[in-house]
């Protein structure tokens, strides 16, 4: 089941349906990670065709940025 159908509750709801980019952020604010998603979503074309989701972690809690798919991830349970 890829999770374009389901809703995401850990990284294993990934498997065998996409590439998973993870940037972990571990302070508050950073230009850098601004400069990343703007380059992210200038090639949002591409990561569509790899099937490729950009999962951002930051100040504990994740976000899959370039996905509008429901999803129940949380930092501390995102392993299991």
């Amino acid at each position: 089941m890829s999770c374009s159908q389901a809703q995401i509750k850990n990284l294993a709801d990934f498997q065998w349906g996409n590439r998973l980019l993870v940037i972990y952020l571990g302070v508050q604010n950073s230009s850098v990670l601004e400069q990343q998603l703007a380059e992210i979503k200038q090639e949002k074309d591409g990561f569509k065709e790899r099937d490729l989701e950009v999962l951002v972690i930051k100040t504990q809690k994740v976000a899959i940025y370039n996905s509008s798919k429901t999803h129940q991830l949380k930092f501390n349970e995102i392993l299991n």
